[in-house]
């Protein structure tokens, strides 16, 4: 499920994209808040958040509180010739 997250979360939000890496890690946020809260047709129609508190239920487990902050950081433009160079390079 977290696989997930990050995956829909990185595809919406590019941290190049922002002033800071803040400012992305807190768009992040957001995006989770939202996320946790949406229902997923991948869990029969429940929220990840009611997935998680049911399983922490079934282990005896009663904190209801959630907590996961991804951080980001911005990555230089590569040249993408330049990265398939490397790459026919080294493996031919």
């Amino acid at each position: 499920m977290i696989q997930t997250f990050l995956h829909e979360g990185t595809a919406k939000i590019d941290p190049n994209n922002y002033d800071s890496v803040k400012d992305a890690e807190e768009a992040m946020y957001e995006f989770q808040k939202r996320w946790m809260d949406k229902p997923q047709k991948e869990l029969n129609g429940k929220t990840p958040m009611e997935i998680i508190l049911e399983e922490r239920a079934s282990l005896g487990n009663p904190s209801k509180e959630v907590s996961i902050r991804p951080m980001l950081q911005k990555l230089p433009d590569y040249d993408e010739n330049k990265a398939e160079k490397l790459y026919f390079y080294h493996y031919q």
